[in-house]
């Protein structure tokens, strides 16, 4: 993922923790996104961007679908990791084409593999439990 990180703007849309967001900062994104329902997850978030001093940093509490069908803001990275065994991979390809700059790429993590005509696999793994991959949206 380290081509595709320097100078990028990221969305975090299954925040949780925020670990996937603050790591694209760490190694040099422009400015993270985060997204989560919990506002638990976010308040914690916001004392890591506090306690961090990232001014380029920005969270909301919001469901994540809501937040794609509201949001007319593109990002050049999208992180999209929903909970576990999740049904939101239904809505991925309305993510795809309401979040993604042209030229922007997906990590997905997933039960199962994802298969979407108009995503081309940059890189791709498999754990035991867990697929997880870099994309490109073609779109």
């Amino acid at each position: 993922m380290t081509p595709y990180i320097d100078g990028a703007t990221c969305l975090d849309l299954f925040a949780g923790s925020g670990s996937l967001g603050f790591e694209a900062i760490s190694r040099g994104a422009e400015a993270c996104q985060f997204i989560d329902r919990s506002q638990t997850n976010i308040e914690q978030i916001n004392l890591n961007i506090k306690s961090l001093q990232l001014a380029n940093c920005k969270s909301e509490i919001s469901e994540s679908y809501e937040y794609v069908t509201h949001n007319d803001q593109r990002y050049d990275i999208v992180f999209f990791d929903p909970p576990y065994k999740s049904n939101c991979y239904d809505w991925l390809d309305l993510a795809l084409k309401k979040l993604l700059k042209p030229d922007g790429i997906i990590y997905i993590e997933s039960a199962t593999k994802i298969a979407l005509d108009n995503l081309s696999m940059i890189r791709e793994k498999k754990t035991k439990t867990l697929f997880y991959g870099i994309y490109k949206y073609d779109q």
